[in-house]
């Protein structure tokens, strides 16, 4: 985790994803993309809302066309 900010009930932090595409990955239509192999480095935030001790809702945020880049998923 690099950075966390809270204010009130919302924490945000911004942190690096980092991992090795092992298996296949679900598209959105049901379909799936096969294992590419690839190492990725995606920056992302997540935002999170606590009700007492509890996080009740997270959200999560990265540049997807990044991350497709990295995995070589892009047309040349």
């Amino acid at each position: 985790m690099h950075r966390t900010y809270l204010d009130g009930d919302t924490i945000v932090e911004e942190s690096l994803f980092r991992g090795t595409n092992t298996g296949p990955l679900g598209n959105p239509d049901g379909t799936e993309t096969p294992a590419t192999g690839a190492r990725i480095e995606v920056p992302f935030a997540g935002v999170y809302t606590v009700r007492g001790d509890q996080i009740v809702r997270v959200r999560y945020y990265w540049d997807q066309l990044d991350m497709m880049a990295q995995l070589g998923l892009l047309p040349q």
